[in-house]
């Protein structure tokens, strides 16, 4: 959902995670988790709504609305979205298109990361994996990094930023991110 609240067209709109955590129940495990295409195709198929919009009408991350009262609501639309893979591929879509979402594994010191070039050293493997906005690349010494943004907010990492190694042993940037096309507003 990361880019399609940066650009709607001109209209500035917070999709409702919450919608997407309690009305997908089909393809995904609400709070408990889900598939990142999945979501995608949910969102294709139904389009989403503001989060204003969805929490007026009663509706929160356990909660979902009724139909109709989803139906109230302002739609939007998203055009489509595809996979890419390859590093030159992800970079030219960052430049051409912005931000596309990536994954990383979330080793605990993915999750406790302050600054430097992250390649993984820890064991610990937290369950599942954490869905980033892979916003840029560089390079510190000899060591290309993808410069990513997670969900926890400017007080993880080195004020919202990480920077993942690209080719690290654990890089699932590179192997595969997905960009996202957002469509019109389709009014209610």
């Amino acid at each position: 959902l990361y880019k399609l609240k940066q650009c709607m067209r001109g209209v500035k709109v917070d999709p409702s995670l919450d919608a997407l955590l309690s009305c997908d129940t089909r393809t995904n495990e609400g709070t408990e988790g889900g598939y990142l295409l999945n979501s995608l195709a949910y969102i294709k198929k139904r389009g989403y709504v503001d989060a204003a919009a969805f929490q007026s009408h009663g509706g929160d991350a356990t909660n979902c609305i009724t139909r109709e009262q989803f139906d109230e609501c302002t739609h939007y639309s998203l055009e489509h979205y595809c996979v890419l893979k390859g590093k030159s591929v992800i970079q030219a879509e960052i430049i051409n298109s912005g931000p596309v979402i990536g994954m990383v594994e979330p080793y605990l010191d993915f999750v406790l990361y302050a600054d430097g070039v992250l390649d993984y050293c820890s064991k610990e493997r937290l369950a599942g994996y954490q869905f980033v906005k892979v916003v840029g690349w560089g390079s510190e010494g000899k060591q290309d990094y993808w410069l990513v943004e997670s969900m926890w907010g400017k007080q993880w990492g080195h004020y919202g930023l990480a920077k993942v190694a690209i080719g690290g042993k654990h890089d699932r940037i590179t192997s595969g991110v997905v960009a996202i096309y957002p469509g019109d507003v389709v009014e209610a």
